[in-house]
């Protein structure tokens, strides 16, 4: 007899999914996938003026410029479910100190939340990163993402603020963790 998961659970699917660099023609899904995880998620702990602050970013410019520099140098990754994009994230190494990777922008669909996906995207960036070289990954996250990061081996080393248009701005923490942790 084989066993069924539980009713409300999804089976762990990371490893059937692809994951690949995002390309141009894909810079639309990506924002629309973005959108509904904040709507779906962040939604209950934001007020409205800050949810529309945090969708005017998305459809800005200047976030615009930031996605297609990252699709130039391959590092918007997508995580492809039967060819639908159920998942991005982007890393670029750190302004502030050359030795480490930044996380920004993890997304999964809040339909497959807790399949894998997110540890799959997460993953391959920080691959990505040893194989640059560099020492540690951080991540800046909603507080409400936060224990996806510690259940990955991330340590919180501070709280603040994420700016957003029209003086709103959102809670975040700041992350950090060395490569030499692997995740299992």
């Amino acid at each position: 007899m084989s066993e069924h998961p539980r009713f409300g659970t999804m089976p762990p699917l990371g490893h059937d999914v692809a994951v690949a660099p995002v390309t141009l023609d894909d810079i639309g899904e990506v924002r629309a996938l973005q959108r509904a995880c904040f709507t779906s998620m962040q939604a209950r702990h934001s007020n409205e003026a800050e949810t529309i602050a945090f969708h005017s970013l998305l459809a800005s410019g200047s976030y615009s410029a930031e996605l297609a520099v990252s699709v130039k140098r391959q590092n918007l990754l997508g995580a492809y479910l039967d060819g639908r994009l159920v998942g991005s994230a982007t890393w670029t190494t750190s302004r502030e100190d050359k030795r480490a990777g930044r996380i920004r922008f993890l997304f999964v669909s809040p339909l497959f939340n807790g399949c894998g996906i997110g540890r799959r995207l997460l993953t391959q960036m920080e691959c990505a990163a040893r194989q640059a070289n560099l020492e540690e990954m951080s991540a800046r996250s909603l507080i409400a993402s936060a224990g996806f990061f510690e259940r990955n081996d991330y340590r919180i080393t501070t709280y603040g603020v994420f700016p957003l248009e029209a003086g709103e701005s959102l809670a975040v923490c700041y992350l950090r963790k060395p490569l030499s942790i692997r995740n299992v």
